[in-house]
């Protein structure tokens, strides 16, 4: 069985929002990792290679 870590992405989207929603987001996610765009770049760049470059070496 997998392990499952909660995690959110970095974003300034929390300044955005209304006062009580916004306490409720970051006390929701305050003890989760954050993700850097980074990270999110890493896992685009895998995601792609897996699908076009993998794939696209099979024949039939």
């Amino acid at each position: 069985m997998r392990a499952r870590i909660a995690r959110t992405v970095a974003t300034e989207l929390v300044s955005h929002i209304r006062d009580g929603l916004r306490e409720n987001v970051i006390r929701q996610t305050e003890s989760m990792e954050r993700l850097r765009s980074e990270d999110m770049a890493e896992v685009v760049s895998f995601i792609v290679h897996e699908i076009l470059v993998q794939a696209g070496g099979q024949t039939r």
